[in-house]
């Protein structure tokens, strides 16, 4: 498998005071891959939890060959309705608005992340997981 891509932050506000005067306040950082092994889950949400095992191979590669990630570095989530996201192994919760992206480094070892809703109704999610 060969990657190549990049994880970006970017926070971009004008601040305004209704005249000339602007104060631009901004965060962006973009980190490139080039190595690693890269998966992205999608599905629909519920009501009940979902878990996702980084080395089950539930997804495939552009050659067909099936990804396993044994040492997830990080992640990158977003969903049409609020989730909570917990990280097994670092006692580690991160709560994902509806429709607003979510990316976390995550602690070696790492073997399972757990969407759970906290809305109703059901909503589409996307996942993609980056590591080796």
């Amino acid at each position: 498998m060969s990657i190549e891509g990049r994880i970006t932050v970017d926070a971009l506000f004008h601040d305004k005071d209704g005249t000339a005067s602007l104060k631009v306040l901004s965060l962006d950082k973009s980190t490139a891959y080039s190595t690693g092994k890269v998966a992205v889950y999608t599905g629909v949400l519920g009501t009940n939890s979902v878990s996702i095992n980084p080395a089950s191979g539930g997804y495939r590669d552009a050659s067909g060959s099936v990804v396993s990630i044994s040492s997830l570095s990080r992640f990158a989530f977003v969903a049409g309705k609020r989730c909570v996201i917990e990280v097994a192994s670092e006692n580690t919760l991160l709560w994902a608005e509806a429709n607003q992206a979510v990316v976390s480094n995550t602690e070696q070892g790492v073997d399972q992340l757990t969407i759970t809703p906290n809305a109703a109704g059901t909503a589409t999610y996307t996942l993609v997981l980056y590591g080796t």
